[in-house]
C-alpha cells in the first residue's frame, strides 16, 4: 500500500513554515563559513561547532514547543515534503556527496531503506512542519535533488492552539516580548521577531503587558525572569525550565504586599505608643 504524505501546513502558515525550513537550509551551509558559526552561535544563544540540531532550532522559534507532549506516541511511516522538513548538514553538505552513489542514496531515501538508523522525526500537524531525529543530512540532500518527498518514520507532537497564546510586548521595551500560555504561563521570546512572524501566521494575537488582567507587575515579571536566568537559551528540551508561572508571582507580590503593610501597621502602633509616652498621655 503506497504511503500517505503529511498534510503540511494550512494556507495561512504555508509560506512561514516553508521559510523556516529554507532557513534552516541556509544556516547550515552558513556554519561552514568563516563567520559563519560564529554568527550562528551568537544568534541561537549558544557555542556549537557544526549546525545545530533541528530540536534545538525549533526550540528557539517556537515557544511550549513540547508542552503538550505525551508521554508515549504512536510512529507511523509517512512520506515527508522536503519543503516542510527541518533537518541538519552536520557531517556535509549534499554536494559532498559524491556523483556516483547519488542515485542510489535518492532511492534509498524514499523508502527509507539507507544503512544505519532508519529515518525518524516529529510532526506536528497544526503547525505542519516536521523536524528530524534520525536521518537529518537527508532534508538538504533531498531538497539539493529537487527531490519531493522522503520516507521516515513518524511521531505526531500537539501544539497549543492559537486561542491559548498571547504575544505580549513590554511596555517599556518594545523589544522584550513574552508568549503567555492560557493566561498564566509565560516565556521569554528569544528570537522575538522571527517568532512573532511564525506566531501570528498561525493566528496568535500580540497585546501589551498594561492590556493584561490578573497578573503580577511587569517589573514583578523581569525580576522573576532574571532570577531564574530565562533570558538564556534553554539547555534542555524541559519546558518547565524555560516557563515562568505568573500566578507564583502574583502569590509572591501579594505575600509582600500584606508583609509591608503589616510592617507599616506594626511601625505605626509603635510611633503612636511613643508619642502618648513623651505626651503623658496614659494608656
Amino acid at each position: 500500500m503506497e504511503l500517505a504524505a503529511l498534510a503540511g501546513p494550512p494556507p495561512a502558515l504555508r509560506s512561514v513554515i516553508e521559510s523556516m525550513a529554507a532557513l534552516k537550509i541556509d544556516q547550515d551551509r552558513l556554519s561552514r563559513t568563516l563567520l559563519g558559526q560564529a554568527f550562528l552561535n551568537d544568534w541561537m544563544q549558544a557555542s556549537n561547532t557544526c549546525a545545530f540540531f533541528p530540536d534545538t532550532y525549533m526550540r528557539r522559534l517556537l515557544p511550549f514547543l513540547f508542552w503538550e507532549e505525551e508521554a508515549s506516541s504512536t510512529k507511523y511511516s509517512a512520506l515527508v515534503p522536503v519543503e516542510i522538513a527541518i533537518g541538519a548538514s552536520i557531517k556535509g553538505l549534499p554536494n559532498h556527496i559524491k556523483e556516483k552513489d547519488i542515485p542510489e542514496r535518492i532511492a534509498q531515501y524514499r523508502e527509507n531503506k539507507a544503512s544505519g538508523p532508519a529515518a525518524s522525526g516529529t510532526y506536528i500537524p497544526a503547525l505542519g512542519v516536521y523536524f528530524a531525529h534520525e536521518g537529518k543530512h537527508r532534508v538538504a540532500f533531498m531538497r539539493h535533488h529537487h527531490e519531493p518527498l522522503f520516507q521516515a518514520e513518524v511521531d505526531n507532537l500537539p501544539y497549543p492552539s492559537p486561542d491559548r497564546l498571547k504575544i505580549v510586548t513590554s511596555t517599556t521595551c518594545s523589544e522584550l516580548r513574552y508568549a503567555v500560555l492560557d493566561n498564566r504561563y509565560l516565556q521569554v521570546l528569544l528570537a522575538p521577531h522571527t517568532t512573532q512572524q511564525i506566531l501570528s501566521s498561525y493566528g496568535v494575537k500580540t497585546t501589551r503587558w498594561n492590556q493584561l488582567e490578573n497578573v503580577p507587575s511587569e517589573a514583578g515579571v523581569y525580576r522573576a525572569v532574571c532570577d531564574r536566568q530565562l533570558f538564556a537559551s534553554p539547555g534542555s528540551r524541559s519546558e518547565a525550565a524555560r516557563t515562568l508561572d505568573l500566578h507564583e508571582v502574583l502569590q509572591q507580590e501579594e505575600k509582600e504586599a500584606q508583609r509591608r503593610q503589616a510592617e507599616i501597621k506594626r511601625n505605626t502602633h509603635w510611633k503612636h505608643r511613643l508619642l502618648k509616652h513623651l505626651l503623658g498621655i496614659p494608656g
